[in-house]
């Protein structure tokens, strides 16, 4: 599986070969990456098996003391055709098209490569960065981080663009996700533990149920604005701005008095249902908030958003 690592014999020559799993590679191309005839390197695999990955956990020398480099190769049906230097990683997984991602090994920096090897994302994370995944089309990627963050950060690789981050609905960090593809595209599904893990039959069976599926499609940013919320006739609240609410006298519940909501109706309060003064209390009554003041409130990031920990 694609997901889990395994290592892989790379040579020069085919009368090298002394393990199931191998690859060529041309030592006159890449000279400095491989420095003898052989190098044995850690590996993930496509799901349609075409490419794999090889790559360096951390440096190393040849038994004369020359570097060995680390980077990531790239390997299509037992030839190496890209190598990539980069900073040591802790894994690197390809799609079926070719693309890479990989998380470096001291657990900050995401990185993402296209099929010739060209690096096309890079991002620092504040917060340890650990499982990652990329659809198997090569499109999508995402990441999860530990605390304080707790949360996914998607990507669209083809576009080189950041398509939002969402917070993980549970109390502990996810430790595996995967994309799985739907009728309108595709999903990430989050887990507490791999479900095909040596330690599933230990554990509590819910830690190997899916915690989140998150479509793979731009995330807003979480609803973080004031002012209040009024409900008429009916089961949503309309948002009502601070601004708006600064402009009008205390006592609300009076002829003449009209409220402008940020879908753009125009309310009059005194035929309120319910008047919340803190718009934190809407969010939190039995109430829905109106579709269209939801939709104007929200906004979507174009760079990486992440929970910062509490600074002594």
């Amino acid at each position: 599986m694609r997901h889990h690592p395994d290592h892989i014999e790379l040579v020069s020559d085919e009368e090298l070969v002394y393990e199931d799993n191998w690859a060529l590679f041309d030592q006159e191309e890449y000279p400095d990456f491989f420095p003898e005839d052989t190098r044995s390197l850690r590996s993930y695999t496509s799901e349609d098996g075409h490419y794999r990955t090889a790559f360096a956990t951390r440096e190393s020398t040849t038994i004369d003391g020359v570097p060995e480099p680390t980077g990531i190769c790239l390997v299509k049906d037992e030839t190496v055709v890209s190598v990539t230097e980069t900073i040591p990683v802790d894994k690197a997984i390809p799609a079926n098209d070719g693309s890479v991602v990989a998380i470096g090994r001291d657990a900050t920096k995401f990185i993402a490569f296209d099929p010739t090897g060209k690096l096309v994302l890079e991002e620092e994370f504040e917060s340890n960065a650990g499982p990652i995944t990329i659809s198997p089309d090569g499109r999508f990627a995402a990441v999860t981080t530990a605390f304080p963050d707790n949360a996914a950060h998607l990507y669209d690789i083809n576009q080189r663009e950041y398509l939002g981050r969402k917070e993980n609905p549970s109390t502990t960090v996810v430790k595996f996700l995967e994309f799985e593809q739907v009728t309108d595209g595709y999903v990430v599904n989050t887990y507490d533990i791999h479900p095909e893990s040596s330690l599933a039959s230990d554990v509590d069976p819910g830690r190997t149920e899916i915690i989140d599926r998150i479509p793979a499609a731009p995330i807003s940013n979480s609803l973080e604005f004031d002012g209040a919320g009024i409900v008429v006739e009916g089961e949503t609240w309309h948002h009502i701005k601070k601004e708006t609410m600064e402009d009008v006298s205390s006592d609300l519940r009076i002829p003449g008095v009209t409220l402008d909501t940020s879908c753009g109706r125009v309310i009059e309060p005194l035929h309120a249902d319910l008047i919340f003064q803190e718009v934190q209390q809407a969010r939190q009554s039995q109430y829905e908030i109106c579709s269209d003041c939801k939709s104007g409130l929200l906004s979507y990031p174009t760079e990486k958003v992440e929970k910062q920990g509490h600074k002594p």
